[in-house]
């Protein structure tokens, strides 16, 4: 798979400039957050938004009627509209990025506490995949970002880890997967502790060296329901199949 992987290096390079950094198809930060309609290149119309409902399934409400984890995640982000976009265009380093998203992963977990089941919010995966999520949109189609600023952060942002991700044998061997405590079919929540996250995200910055030092760690993410087989000017419209 490692070959195969390096001979898809070099179309996804292209590919990963031409979305996530040259992109001319750009939406409002609001947009991103709340949901807008988007057009795939087949003409299907869907109403795409930085977090699914499949994400937002995985957190158990303490009270069935009342709010969820997209009634917490989505005020917040909305709410912190300046201050996110301020410090992202502030931040220069992987370390600084991943002290902010921390930051943010933290303040919401204790807000969901009062809305989900506590034993739900024991993995550290479970509320970072999301703000993972969220911070990967904001910086590849928000239209507060210049090409500069996406091209300065692009390098820099963590792969959203859940089970599609853990399920491709060109990003994780078996071995690689079982060494981190994980298997084929683990999910998001499994990726329990902060120290094994930071493990996982820095054995992929170990294959780019493998592979071409402009493959950015984000574009694994293409691996995710085959977005590397779809045609799109951004990640939203090659999530429409």
């Amino acid at each position: 798979m490692e070959n195969l992987m390096e001979s898809l290096s070099m179309r996804l390079i292209g590919k990963g400039e031409n979305i996530f950094i040259k992109s001319q198809k750009l939406y409002s930060y609001d947009s991103i957050i709340n949901g807008c309609m988007v057009r795939g290149s087949s003409g299907k119309v869907e109403k795409m938004y930085a977090v699914g409902t499949n994400t937002w399934r995985g957190f158990h409400k303490l009270n069935k009627k009342g709010s969820g984890s997209k009634e917490v995640f989505v005020p917040y982000f909305n709410n912190k509209r300046e201050y996110i976009i301020s410090e992202l265009k502030s931040i220069n380093t992987v370390e600084q990025l991943d002290r902010f998203e921390d930051k943010i992963t933290e303040e919401l977990r204790g807000i969901l506490m009062k809305y989900i089941k506590n034993n739900m919010l024991d993995s550290y995966n479970k509320v970072r995949k999301p703000v993972d999520l969220y911070i990967e949109h904001i910086v590849s189609m928000a239209e507060e970002f210049t090409e500069t600023e996406r091209k300065k952060l692009v390098p820099l942002l963590f792969l959203p880890l859940d089970s599609q991700i853990f399920a491709s044998e060109y990003i994780f061997s078996l071995k690689e997967l079982y060494s981190f405590g994980l298997k084929r079919g683990s999910t998001f929540q499994d990726v329990n502790s902060r120290n094994i996250y930071k493990d996982i995200q820095n054995s992929l910055v170990q294959k780019l060296m493998k592979i071409n030092g402009d493959f950015h760690r984000i574009y694994f993410d293409f691996f995710w329901n085959e977005r590397y087989k779809k045609s799109g000017a951004n990640l939203f419209e090659t999530n429409i199949n």
